[in-house]
């Protein structure tokens, strides 16, 4: 591989592979699949300023930041590794799509700048405050269920949002959701497994219903 250095595209998911020194001359790499293999270092993609699409998911990876200057790339699949770090993404501002979930992040103040994100996958980790999605206003799809998240004022203004699972976490109120004028008829709100209060329960989910939400829940 290390002679294949105008490769543009390369998949090697579901193997056995751990080194992947090999790669690290080829810098005209758009897309790269790796997913499912044995990867804890991911320095030689450092260099790999071209990619558009990446897929690392189920390695053992820990650090991230060679990635960073990637700035061209839309799509991030990095969910089953060890990651707590996620500011080498802060510059990544093209990302339209990001998958975060099954790893160790509490925080992700480094995605205040990602604009673009269309879809967010945060599912499965430690985080509490989720403040900083208040300036993702494109987002269509978000997932932030299995947290430790008990306030979604942030989420007042993405009026985008066709998608919103939340399921999981310490939410008692959901008027926050009433109140965002964009979730309507069509869309889809997951809340499941969440201590909710009873206005949320006999108010606020039958609001959401009546303008054409589907609601999951656990209320009685």
């Amino acid at each position: 591989l290390s002679e294949m250095t105008n490769m543009t595209e390369l998949r090697l998911g579901s193997n056995q592979i751990s080194d992947i020194g090999s790669l690290s001359g080829m810098l005209n790499m758009k897309t790269l699949h790796l997913y499912e293999n044995q990867i804890s270092n991911i320095s030689p993609l450092s260099g790999m300023t071209n990619m558009e699409n990446i897929a690392i998911y189920d390695n053992k990876i820990i650090d991230i930041s060679p990635l960073s200057g990637m700035r061209n790339v839309s799509s991030f699949t990095l969910s089953i590794n060890q990651i707590s770090d996620i500011s080498p993404l802060s510059g990544l501002t093209n990302l339209t799509r990001l998958d975060l979930s099954k790893n160790q992040i509490n925080d992700i103040s480094p995605l205040s700048g990602l604009t673009k994100l269309t879809n967010l996958n945060l599912r499965i980790n430690q985080i509490i405050d989720i403040s900083v999605l208040a300036n993702l206003i494109n987002l269509k799809g978000l997932i932030i269920s299995y947290n430790q998240i008990a306030n979604i004022n942030s989420l007042h203004g993405l009026t985008d949002l066709e998608m919103l699972w939340i399921e999981a976490n310490q939410i008692n109120d959901i008027s926050t959701l009433v109140n965002n004028s964009g979730i309507g008829n069509g869309d889809e709100v997951s809340l499941t497994d969440n201590p909710l209060n009873t206005t949320s329960c006999t108010q606020h989910i039958p609001t959401l219903e009546s303008r054409g939400v589907t609601v999951t829940h656990s209320c009685p």
